[in-house]
């Protein structure tokens, strides 16, 4: 056993079964996941920010390249947060693979 930290205590009626140690392990693990993907998406919305932020000067020269590549970046965010829906292919004939 795990001596409990300095402070930490509990009612004397208080117990703690192994099916709840369980449950609690494998709520932990599903978890664990998500927050790996929460913290890539975090990432992963900076780098689009600083694409964009660097894409600024060319905007404000009116570079069509420059908005062009801008759009792209904000739509790329938009869809890896869930703000729009990924493009079906379909829909675009020449993008698709087939």
């Amino acid at each position: 056993m795990v001596p409990l930290p300095a402070g930490v205590s509990f009612p004397a009626d208080y117990s703690i079964t192994g099916r709840a140690c369980g449950m609690a392990f494998s709520k932990g693990l599903a978890r664990m996941p998500n927050l790996a993907a929460a913290d890539m998406r975090r990432l992963d919305t900076e780098r689009y920010e600083d694409l964009y932020r660097s894409l600024q000067q060319g905007i404000v020269e009116g570079s069509p390249r420059h908005v062009d590549s801008a759009a792209r970046v904000l739509e790329n965010k938009a869809t890896l947060n869930g703000y729009i829906a990924p493009r079906d292919q379909s829909t675009f004939p020449l993008l698709s693979s087939t």
